[in-house]
């Protein structure tokens, strides 16, 4: 009974079936410290995001705005 009450209460849920946004997020990464394949993040959008995200954080932009480093 606890079972089927849990899958009822759990099955309304948004991004329930194991799918995570989260490495969607180009910080999850930038924290990583590797870019995504293309079978890791299948979405060519999200890819363009995560790919801008490692050229700001190596031209050091965003960091610290007074520093022309």
């Amino acid at each position: 009974m606890t079972t089927r009450a849990n899958t009822v209460a759990t099955s309304g849920i948004k991004g329930s079936g194991g799918k995570s946004e989260a490495k969607n997020d180009p910080a999850y990464w930038v924290a990583k410290g590797t870019p995504p394949s293309p079978t890791e993040v299948t979405d060519r959008k999200f890819r363009a995001k995560i790919i801008e995200a490692f050229i700001a954080k190596n031209k050091g932009v965003g960091e610290n705005p007074y520093y022309n480093g």
